[in-house]
Parts: structure tokens; C-alpha cells; sequence
């Protein structure tokens, strides 16, 4: 058979077929754009993971529970008594304690949904030190702050039909709180949609208790970071009773999530090659 006979026997296969070939393409076409569009989110994913521990420094240590692999909404078992525990390593310059929560945050007669971020109102100012944020408008949170919170620039400038500004009065869960600070614009989603209030408000409000989302410590100048998070591990672990803490430095962690893109490449690469 020539190659314009087996030409015309294809397109008269086709134009029989032409649902199942339709179908075929379309196929073909959406697994296409579902492999790119995986892997962009991968690559995305570490972009992102990679600001946020760039902003965050080279010297920190995350202690959080065993297994958490997104934002630590929910998540128990850490507690004050390992957030003291952890102090009393002489390697740390400062360790602050983080709690998360969703929330809803009401202004003029609008709502939108949020996370709540908070930590010890006396270490308001490392924190801010620990993400290297400026303020556009009012201050930061300060050890007697109650009823307070700061806001991120998105959110307080163009999320709502009105602007928030400082002294403004915004409903958290339908508590009311006086908004003191504003964030200058970041481009960082994370910074620039803040919600932040006291730890001690976020206990009241949320009624947590002592538990612990997870816990950031800055490791002093010329220490060796990854010696400290292996001996906090080692030793966390001892002091709780169990092996079910997770002890990571940047490193590791965007380590882990650069393997995991790779092989989301390797494994998907796969399919496309049809040759």
C-alpha cells in the first residue's frame, strides 16, 4: 500500500470515528495541560517556600509536629512546656512560639476569611525583626497590647470597598479589635494578608488552651545550625517521651520539597514523550 492510499484510509478511519477520534485529542490536549499546569504548581510551590525561608534567614530552626506538610492550622501537641523546654538550649538567641487559626475578619459591613498569626506580645518586636517588615502606618504590636492587632497591606488597603487604617476598628469571630499598625507592601501574599494579635488574645479568642501551632528559634552567631537541630530533635524527643517532632532548618526543608519537584518532573515527564 502506497502513502496516499494509507492516507486516504486514515482519513476515512477518521471521518467514520469521528467522536472517538475527538474524543482521543481531547484527551491528549487536557492530560497535557495537566501535566504543565502540576508542574508549574510544583516549581511555584518551591519559589515560593523558597521567599519565605529567604525572608526568614539562615539561622532558624522549625519545630513543629511530625507529618505537617502545609500551614500548622489545627494541628496539637506541641505546648507551652516544649516552647520552655527549647529556651533552655544556650545555642538560641530568641524562640518564639506561633499559633495559627482561620478566621473571619469583619469591616465596614464586609467579611472576609483569614489566618490569624500570633505570638507572646513581648516578643512582637522579634518577630517582625524574624520576617524583616517596615511599617507604612501606626506600630507594632507592644507586651501590653490587648485587644490589638497589625494588618498586611493587601489586606488592610484593597481587600475592602473602604481603607483600613490605623485606629480603625476591625470584627474578629465577631470580636472587636483596634487595629494599630499597618505593613508596608511586601509582594509576598503571606506578609502582605497578616493578621496579627497577641498570642494571649488568640488564646482567649480561639480558647487554645497552651498548644502550640509551632515554634521558630534563631540560632546565635557562629553556632552551627545543623547540630543544633539534630541535638533539639534528639533531645525534644527524649524530654516529650516519643519520637513525633518534626526539627528542620531551611535547608532541609527546601531540600525536601526540591526532591519532591524533581521526581514530580521525572514522574510526569513520562507520559508526554510519544514518540
Amino acid at each position: 500500500m502506497d502513502f496516499n492510499e494509507s492516507l486516504r484510509l486514515a482519513i476515512r478511519n477518521i471521518s467514520r470515528r469521528k467522536l472517538r477520534t475527538g474524543l482521543t485529542v481531547l484527551g491528549i490536549i487536557v492530560g497535557i495541560l495537566a501535566i504543565v499546569a502540576l508542574i508549574s504548581l510544583a516549581q511555584g510551590l518551591q519559589d515560593s517556600i523558597g521567599t519565605q525561608f529567604g525572608r526568614l534567614g539562615a539561622q532558624n530552626i522549625l519545630v513543629t509536629k511530625k507529618g505537617l506538610t502545609g500551614p500548622p492550622i489545627g494541628v496539637s501537641g506541641i505546648t507551652q512546656r516544649d516552647v520552655d523546654f527549647i529556651r533552655g538550649f544556650s545555642e538560641f538567641e530568641f524562640v518564639l512560639p506561633g499559633v495559627f487559626e482561620p478566621a473571619t475578619l469583619g469591616f465596614d459591613g464586609e467579611k472576609v476569611s483569614v489566618l490569624i498569626t500570633a505570638t507572646d506580645a513581648d516578643l512582637s518586636d522579634k518577630r517582625i525583626e524574624l520576617i524583616d517588615v517596615s511599617f507604612t502606618d501606626g506600630r507594632n504590636l507592644r507586651s501590653t497590647s490587648s485587644g490589638e492587632v497589625i494588618l498586611g497591606y493587601t489586606l488592610s488597603k484593597e481587600t475592602f470597598d473602604k481603607e483600613i487604617v490605623s485606629n480603625s476598628r476591625v470584627k474578629i469571630n465577631d470580636a472587636s479589635f483596634k487595629v494599630v499598625g499597618i505593613l508596608e507592601r511586601e509582594g509576598d501574599n503571606n506578609v502582605d494578608s497578616l493578621v496579627s494579635m497577641t498570642r494571649e488574645d488568640a488564646d482567649i479568642l480561639f480558647k487554645r488552651g497552651d498548644s502550640i501551632n509551632a515554634i521558630n528559634a534563631k540560632v546565635k552567631d557562629g553556632v552551627n545550625i545543623d547540630e543544633t537541630a539534630s541535638k533539639v530533635k534528639r533531645k525534644l524527643d527524649r524530654f516529650r517521651g516519643e519520637d513525633d517532632t518534626e526539627v528542620q532548618t531551611a535547608a532541609l526543608l527546601l531540600g525536601g520539597l526540591a526532591l519532591q519537584t524533581q521526581c514530580l518532573h521525572l514522574f510526569l515527564r513520562e507520559p508526554v514523550r510519544l514518540e
